[in-house]
């Protein structure tokens, strides 16, 4: 990807438990990636998603960023990554 992009990406999943999935939190170390969660329980076989946004502006080559989600699950933690490499790009700093 292109330094200065916005990249976006889709995590779906299905709740398998027998109890409605509650995710109480959904965050990255960096200020650069933001995410969006269910705030409702989700039922038993009823599937939904965490969108991931991760801004690429002063981020170059290699990034590898991490997303801890946070709900009524064993473990109560569940990591998913986003991978890629950025090329430096025509961005203007303000």
């Amino acid at each position: 990807m292109e330094e200065g992009k916005v990249v976006k990406k889709t995590f779906a999943f299905t709740n398998t438990g027998n109890v409605p999935l509650v995710i109480s939190d959904s965050r990255s170390t960096c200020g650069c990636t933001v995410t969006d969660y269910p705030k409702t329980p989700i039922a038993p076989g009823e599937s939904s998603k965490i969108k991931v946004n991760f801004n690429t502006i002063k981020k170059r080559n290699r990034q590898k960023k991490i997303v801890t989600i946070t709900a009524n699950t064993y473990p109560a933690e569940t990591k998913v990554f986003v991978e890629g490499f950025v090329t430096p790009g025509e961005v203007v700093y303000e």
